[in-house]
């Protein structure tokens, strides 16, 4: 069984999803299938791109690589390890699986984007499925209804994973429930009294009475009745002194334990997590390597749930921050990593993926949410609206002679005269003298050439 999780900016996944030599060298689909027709407009049963019911998805159904899928490619049933001290075998895939887009590196031709809610047609739904050589993966997975009663995947094995509602391995048995990846390696938690719901395949277990949502851990057992342990490093990224969390509290039946929080905003999904003040961080907390939200431990900041407004008691969640030693506001400044930008109540962060590659681009996340400081974004910058509710410390310029080379300068709106240094331009006078703006057909933005 192999977990998953995707957290906004955050990226907290089990390395168990693929090791290294499972990479492609050329960047491609990591479990590539066979030859078989991959257009997105449906099959002769209702495809990828029907918009008819969901039992006419081909998405998810079992596969082969000899036989392969009516509609896409079959990623085949591996071998991904046994639990080191119990001798459990842990498969991914089981039976196989259906998908217009399997795993492949985000950047890769082909590969489904997490961006946009068609990129896997009417049926599925696209999500980082994990980590290779710090590069993202992504897959094309069936959506379900999550449910702690009932199985709503096409296959016997599979589990709606409850948060992300997409069809993915369920549990087979008691003793693969019980196989967890910590820090790096799959352990055997024998005293988790695990078990496999034989319905709906999610694995269980009784927890610990007095736990809740972001207590210390070594190992899920340790956290509240079926929730989950992010260890502090490994496969499940940097969690310092671990972190207990519960998927899918939205689910009903599902609430978190005791003073837990359930936030959606900036998770990706419904997550229970530890309470917080936001934004009430007092000015010794705010910067340096000993930095924390109000009421969360060293290292983890709080993020604002998009509803209370200032002062009010557990109105954000506790995740890990950006902590680091740079103290001079640098927004827009070129980057590769989180450490190299200015990260007051840590949320900093370098945009260095996709269209913010290769210059990346420092930024503070949320400048404009209840409470925070006016000149959070420092001298020359403004704090904009990126989409939805999600502000960003973005560089001001009068052209893009003040940006960073391949950057753009963009006026932000229609009805806003501001100019930003953005990654994309929308006209030929957005870029340097004799660059010109290189727009991909059917798209609306493009890239400084």
């Amino acid at each position: 069984m192999c977990w998953i999780l995707r957290t906004a900016a955050l990226v907290a996944v089990a390395s168990a999803c693929g090791g290294d030599d499972d990479a492609p060298a050329d960047g491609g689909a990591v479990d590539g299938g066979i030859d078989a027709p991959t257009e997105r407009d449906g099959g002769p049963e209702g495809g990828v791109g029907d918009s008819g019911p969901m039992d006419r998805c081909w998405i998810g159904l079992p596969c082969t690589e000899d036989r392969g899928c009516a509609v896409g490619q079959c990623m085949p049933e591996i071998e991904i390890g046994y639990a080191t001290d119990a001798g459990v075998m842990t498969v991914m895939w089981p039976g196989g699986y259906c998908t217009p887009s399997p795993v492949a590196y985000i950047d890769a031709p082909g590969a489904c984007d997490p961006g946009h809610e068609t990129s896997c047609g009417a049926c599925g739904t696209c999500l980082f499925v994990g980590q290779q050589m710090g590069r993202d993966l992504t897959a094309c997975l069936r959506r379900c209804t999550g449910s702690l009663t009932e199985q709503t995947c096409p296959q016997p094995t599979q589990e709606c994973v409850l948060g992300f509602d997409v069809c993915w391995d369920g549990c087979v048995s008691d003793e693969e429930c019980a196989v967890t990846f910590l820090d790096g390696r799959l352990v055997y938690d024998v005293a988790g009294m695990w078990t496999c719901n034989p319905v709906t395949r999610h694995c269980e277990h009784p927890g610990v009475a007095t736990a809740s949502a972001g207590d210390p851990c070594v190992k899920s057992s340790d956290c509240e009745r079926n929730g989950r342990c992010l260890s502090g490093g490994g496969g499940e990224g940097r969690w310092p002194g671990g972190y207990c969390v519960k998927d899918g509290c939205l689910v009903e039946g599902n609430s978190c334990a005791s003073d837990g929080v359930c936030q959606e905003r900036r998770i990706g999904m419904d997550l229970c997590l530890g309470p917080c003040n936001f934004a009430q961080d007092p000015m010794t907390d705010r910067l340096g390597a000993g930095g924390h939200g109000a009421d969360c431990r060293p290292g983890y900041m709080c993020v604002w749930n998009g509803v209370d407004p200032s002062g009010t008691p557990g109105n954000g969640a506790c995740v890990p921050g950006n902590y680091n030693e740079v103290t001079t506001p640098n927004t827009g400044a070129p980057c590769t990593d989180d450490a190299q930008c200015y990260s007051p109540f840590g949320a900093g962060l370098c945009l260095d993926t996709g269209e913010w590659s290769p210059a990346g681009y420092c930024t503070i996340f949320d400048c404009g949410a209840p409470a925070m400081p006016p000149d959070l974004c420092g001298p020359d910058t403004q704090c904009a609206l990126l989409f939805e509710d999600i502000t960003a410390c973005l560089s001001n310029c009068s052209t893009a002679d003040d940006c960073t080379v391949g950057y753009a300068c963009v006026q932000h709106t229609m009805d806003d005269p501001s100019r930003f240094c953005l990654p994309t331009c929308r006209a030929d006078a957005d870029c340097r003298t004799g660059e010109t703006c290189d727009i991909p057909p059917f798209e609306m933005t493009g890239r400084c050439r």
